[in-house]
């Protein structure tokens, strides 16, 4: 197994179909090479089975990422695919010059304290971010990527029960990069994935991550003050925020709505406020707000959802397309989803395409 573990990490042929295992829904894209170009040619999303014991979790989630090469139309059975932000343990670090061995003392010392067990036991990799220097020392600002090797052999094995290979494994702050972070100028860009239960953040400047970190809330945050006004369960919450939210801006679009839509309005208006405060807390890790914000994941496509934030952060904010998106896309007038952002930048990191 830890031959397998060395050529999925460290391999040079690039897949050209990516899975993106979220909480809520799992999402797939594939491409393929028209002239040294990737064209999106299959794109999909099956709904994620609840969590629960192995192996009927394992069966269930085999049986879901089956109907996910039916329903987004994938030929390739080779994939590369972006673990749950629950699953990966991340920290960032600044270390000094140090030797070799010294380097992977700290490494594997701090990756045993973030994830709890010992480092035979754990698949680690680090990346570095950028130098700095501090009281004339120079300091490598590093992201240490931590997982149990029991998580990474669990998922290669319920992909080879649905017919699929495992060849690569990415974070998701690395796509979201890839896709928006070399659009990035001098002015520092922060791309927030919103999720179900967890919202990642990656602050850009240059061209180069800054900065990574996970906030622990969600469109759960959102589904949760819904559920408890109307006293309905989260699932016909997240029924009613997906088919009729919104967050209409200015105070009369509010009043001439009809009064169930107000009602749910203010309901979502006051779980995106507990969102909103908790990113907020984070955006600015080195005392440096980002100048401009872009949205990703599902709950990103709320309508009003980027004009509210701006008014609420002060930073513009949106949900738009990658600058590459009219390059890749099979159909002209393809609607980009910022649901799929994740699994497009994984994809087209893989092929080597800079967007």
């Amino acid at each position: 197994m830890k031959r397998l573990l060395e050529q999925i990490f460290t391999r040079r042929q690039p897949c050209l179909a990516a899975v993106d295992l979220g909480t809520h829904r799992i999402k797939a894209v594939e491409v393929k090479i028209n002239r040294g170009v990737p064209n999106l040619a299959a794109l999909g999303s099956v709904p994620a089975p609840p969590a629960g014991p192995a192996p009927e979790a394992e069966a269930e989630l085999a049986e879901a990422l089956g109907r996910l090469m039916h329903t987004a139309g994938l030929t390739s059975r080779q994939v590369v695919i972006s673990l749950p932000v629950q699953q990966v343990k991340t920290r960032l670090l600044k270390l000094p010059k140090l030797t070799k061995q010294a380097w992977q003392a700290r490494i594997n010392h701090e990756a045993q304290e973030l994830v709890g067990l010992p480092a035979a036991h754990l698949t680690v990799r680090y990346v570095k971010l950028a130098e700095q220097v501090d009281n004339g020392q120079i300091l490598s600002s590093l992201l240490l990527v931590a997982l149990p090797t029991s998580v990474v052999e669990q998922y290669y094995h319920v992909f080879l029960m649905a017919g699929l290979r495992v060849v690569g494994i990415d974070l998701p702050a690395f796509s979201l990069w890839r896709l928006f972070g070399r659009e990035a100028d001098r002015q520092p860009l922060a791309v927030i994935d919103i999720g179900v239960a967890a919202a990642q953040l990656v602050l850009v400047q240059g061209g180069r991550i800054n900065w990574v970190g996970q906030v622990a809330v969600g469109s759960d945050t959102v589904t949760g003050v819904i559920a408890q006004s109307y006293g309905i369960s989260r699932q016909e919450a997240r029924q009613l925020l997906e088919e009729g939210g919104r967050l209409p801006s200015g105070e009369g679009a509010a009043s001439t709505a009809p009064a169930v839509q107000w009602q749910l309005d203010f309901y979502i208006r006051e779980g995106i406020d507990q969102l909103a405060k908790e990113i907020y807390k984070h955006l600015a890790p080195e005392q440096t707000y980002p100048g401009r914000i872009l949205l990703t994941g599902a709950t990103s496509r709320l309508p009003g959802l980027g004009g509210y934030l701006s008014q609420k952060w002060g930073i513009a904010t949106a949900a738009g397309p990658p600058a590459c998106w009219q390059s890749v896309v099979d159909k002209p007038d393809r609607a980009y989803d910022p649901a799929y952002a994740v699994a497009l930048g994984l994809i087209l990191g893989e092929v080597g395409y800079h967007v």
